[in-house]
This record gives C-alpha cells, structure tokens and sequence, in this order.
C-alpha cells in the first residue's frame, strides 16, 4: 500500500521566460515605473534570462524604482546552487526581499544551512530596505511542528510595518507567504 510518490513537473523549458533577453527588456523599459518585481525562476531559466532579469533590476535602480525580489525556490525546476548563481548578481540591488529562511539565503549567497537572521543581516547591510518573511493563512498542525507560533493578516502586516515607520500604501496577500 501507500500512495505513489509525487511529482511536480514545470512545463517552462520552451517558454518565452526561457528566451527572454536583454535587447528586450531595453525595448520594452518604461523610465517612469515605479517598482520591479523579479523572481528567481525567471533568472534561472537560462544564462540569457538571466541576465535579462539582471537588466531589468539595473535599469529599475538606474530610475530610481524599487526592486522586490522574490526568489521563489523550487526545488523540480532547478537545484538551490543553480537559483543561487542566478540570484548573484541581484546581491546589493534589492529594495525589498520577500521569501523564506531558504530563499533569503539564496538571494544573500550565504550556504544553505545558515541561519535566515544571517541572511537578513546580509541583505539589510547591502542597502535592502526590508526583508519580509513570514508565514500567513490559518495555523496547521504543520506549522505548529515546524515552530510557527502565529501567522499574519494583510491588516497586521501592514499595522506592524506602519507602526515601524513604514507608510504603507497596500497591504495584500496571495499565495505563500500570506494565504488571507
């Protein structure tokens, strides 16, 4: 007995995110945007995606918008040494850092088994302005395991962040990390 071992298959290989290159992020950059929001599985599709995201960021900070990076890990598309070579480059570009004790040492370059708060600690030192990683939705049995002692709304998420100074113009949530 027992259920058959899962699989999670990407359909990416081919896609435009596979292709994409430089020449076009210049032919479709807007010097007026306000922020960028690039992800890890974006720049480790391949070496010209990758410097295509690289692109975006240093146009984004050549005008002045915030850059969010989001590593976004997932182990069945490529190993966590590939999203960390292909998050190099973003190291001391990034405004706001989104994701989990892992992904934040990916994006930091600090080896695996680290600590988050070293990697936080990194991030903020190379001139990011926040690194946000919490957990969100409703408590499972899973997250008590695991330590989690309490998972966060949008609204105590952004009364948290403004009570720090922060002016928070939105707060929302959609997926991992915030589920409600």
């Amino acid at each position: 007995g027992g259920a058959a071992p899962a699989q999670a298959v990407h359909l990416r290989d081919g896609s435009a995110a596979t292709d994409l290159e430089p020449a076009q992020v210049d032919a479709a950059w807007d010097p007026t945007i306000d922020a960028v929001f690039v992800t890890g599985i974006t720049a480790v599709r391949s070496p010209s995606a990758r410097r295509a995201v690289e692109r975006t960021v240093t146009l984004a900070r050549e005008s002045g918008a915030l850059v969010v990076v989001d590593p976004h890990l997932r182990p069945r598309l490529a190993t966590a040494d590939d999203f960390t070579t292909a998050l190099s480059g973003l190291r001391g570009l990034v405004d706001i850092a989104i994701g989990d004790a892992e992904e934040l040492a990916l994006l930091s370059g600090v080896p695996a088994g680290d600590a988050a708060g070293h990697s936080a600690e990194l991030l903020l030192d190379s001139g990011c302005r926040l690194v946000v990683t919490v957990p969100g939705g409703p408590m499972s049995e899973f997250d008590r395991h695991i330590g989690h002692r309490r998972h966060f709304t949008p609204e105590a998420l952004a009364s948290i962040l403004a009570s720090a100074g922060f002016e928070v113009a939105t707060a929302s949530g959609a997926g991992f990390p915030v589920f409600n």
